[in-house]
């Protein structure tokens, strides 16, 4: 898998680190609970620094402002037991590197990819702040190749290390908006907007579904008439939020 994901986003050789990390440096570097050392033990099998991309091995510039910093985009593949129950482990490795990073999480058969939208504490440059976690269902990684194919280190946005890594993110977008609503993404909206939205669209999904749920159980019918108007009217916002993405 590893050679077939290093043919795909054909990254420079200069960037290639294949390093392992020890997960003694995550708890090193956030505040873990039991349960998450535990999680950590028992459903990480292996960590590799697979790249890290900087000015002086790909001639993109850094781009650093009062908000964030991109002076190295790191990319790391983590080995799982099982890519079911991973949304945990994607949130720690997220909150644990300071920088922009790009995850890769397989089983060896699944493949999940994540990125996520960072900032500094305005209180401490020190602290980051982790607004939004972008990441993609578990795919089979036959299935992957094609939206890997358009992760492409060639495919990128070279203007800066900022635009580099934002550009990789509105693919994943465009691929989850594809997956969520059968439609191609605008461009123009931003990163973090976009995933606001594309959550919204989650809420009202999972709110109708419990609605209707609720009407199969439901005996009086006056109230069944009350929760399908509920479902119309969410229906109804879910549809104009639709096209505000697409």
């Amino acid at each position: 898998m590893l050679n077939r994901l290093q043919s795909l986003l054909n990254i420079p050789k200069e960037c290639f680190l294949n390093r392992k990390l020890f997960k003694k440096h995550f708890y090193d570097n956030y505040q873990f609970t039991s349960s998450d050392k535990k999680l950590f033990k028992l459903d990480i099998k292996k960590i590799t620094w697979l790249y890290s991309l900087k000015p002086e091995n790909t001639n993109i510039p850094e781009f650093v402002d009062n908000e964030t910093e991109f002076s190295e985009i790191a990319y790391i593949m983590v080995e799982v037991g099982n890519t079911d129950k991973i949304s945990r482990i994607v949130e720690i490795i997220h909150r644990s590197i300071p920088y922009g990073t790009i995850l890769f999480l397989t089983d060896l058969e699944k493949i999940v990819i994540s990125t996520s939208l960072k900032r500094f504490n305005k209180l401490s440059r020190e602290s980051i702040i982790v607004d939004e976690i972008i990441s993609i269902k578990p795919l089979l990684f036959d299935e992957s190749t094609s939206l890997i194919n358009t992760l492409g280190y060639d495919l990128r946005n070279d203007t800066n290390l900022k635009e580099y890594y934002m550009s990789f993110v509105r693919e994943l977008l465009a691929h989850i908006t594809m997956s969520k609503i059968g439609c191609v993404a605008k461009r123009d909206i931003s990163p973090k907007e976009h995933k606001i939205m594309l959550d919204q669209i989650d809420e009202y999904e999972k709110a109708i579904n419990s609605l209707k749920k609720n009407i199969l159980l439901e005996t009086q019918i006056s109230k069944k008439v009350d929760m399908n108007v509920e479902i119309k009217n969410i229906e109804t916002l879910m549809f104009e939020l639709k096209k505000q993405v697409s």
